[in-house]
């Protein structure tokens, strides 16, 4: 497939929950897609194991409709080494990923050249290859989902930082002794508005008052929530879930403030799945981050959703392919 002219990437997004793969051709456009769970508390081993089907299907469709691919992208959780593309640091969303060399198994498994990157940081380079990001030169990318992720780009460029770790946006504390966090630290952004958190938000409150469609839903479905079913019953008026969409506003929105007065950045982009909550939580977010802000830097900032709601993670993978890596200041 290396011999004929390239007409589409190869691009995987590994979250922890699903593992979403397609073939996406220089538009932007996705000429195939399919997905796979992810299995993340079963170890990285496992995980490795569904990328690799992920990919070998994505390679078997390309060649059974004659379409040139000769390189993949994947966009993962954890910290990753782009050069060897390669899982320098991830928490027990994902356990055991910390170490796991994802770009040589899979240029074994496939044959292609594969690109390794941070799924926050690919997300961001999918924004400013395909989306909304295109024009802008100075803007930050916030991925919501299972987790919090970001990225910071500055003319036109990702900010790596010392040690490649600046953008962990997700784990700046917003509440002085705060909830703990999976990282280790305490009152993290990650801890209040990534979606299992906004669950747990929602469960602790039906516990105290069980009233209500959201609490109905949640009896139902023998107590499980997810942050959909209160996003959606918000859109009803339910009390409980309407009380939840404004803490994780809140919270979201004081992140976002204190990044618009220490960068300046020209756009803020929110994505992931969390994102799909659109305007009912975009709305109260701008008002809480301007009230988090200095006036003069939130004056020359929009803030705005991904271009890619349903594939943000997937899009950024693409993009890295294309442009074999994310360059960086």
């Amino acid at each position: 497939m290396t011999n004929r002219q390239e007409q589409a990437v190869a691009a995987i997004d590994v979250g922890g929950t699903n593992i979403i793969g397609g073939l996406i051709d220089r538009d932007g456009k996705i000429l195939f897609k399919t997905q796979k769970g992810t299995q993340a508390s079963m170890g990285g081993e496992r995980v490795l194991g569904n990328i690799i089907s992920v990919a070998d299907r994505l390679v078997k469709v390309a060649e059974a409709d004659s379409i040139a691919v000769s390189r993949m992208g994947i966009a993962t959780a954890g910290q990753v080494d782009p050069n060897t593309g390669t899982i320098t640091y991830a928490t027990d969303n994902i356990p055991g990923w910390t170490g796991v060399a994802v770009k040589d198994t899979l240029e074994r498994s496939t044959g292609l050249t594969v690109f390794v990157e941070n799924d926050a940081l690919a997300a961001g380079w999918g924004e400013k290859v395909f989306g909304v990001a295109e024009s802008a030169q100075d803007f930050v990318i916030i991925t919501l989902g299972t987790g919090v992720g970001g990225a910071v780009f500055v003319k036109g460029r990702l900010l790596p930082g010392s040690t490649g770790l600046a953008g962990l946006i997700g784990h700046m504390s917003i509440v002085p002794e705060g909830v703990p966090c999976n990282c280790g630290g305490r009152g993290c952004l990650e801890a209040y508005v990534s979606g299992p958190a906004i669950a747990k938000a929602a469960k602790d409150a039906i516990r105290d008052k069980p009233e209500g469609l959201l609490a109905e839903l949640a009896s139902a479905s023998s107590g499980e929530i997810t942050a959909k079913d209160v996003f959606d019953t918000a859109k009803y008026g339910d009390p409980i879930a309407m009380s939840i969409v404004m803490r994780t506003a809140k919270y979201l929105g004081t992140g976002i403030g204190s990044i618009v007065t220490l960068l300046n950045p020209e756009l803020v982009i929110i994505g992931g799945g969390v994102s799909k909550a659109g305007s009912l939580l975009l709305g109260p977010t701008i008002e809480s981050a301007e009230a988090h802000c200095s006036p003069a830097a939130f004056s020359g900032v929009t803030v705005g959703l991904s271009k890619f709601l349903d594939d943000c993670g997937l899009m950024g993978a693409a993009a890295i392919a294309y442009t074999c890596g994310i360059p960086r200041i």
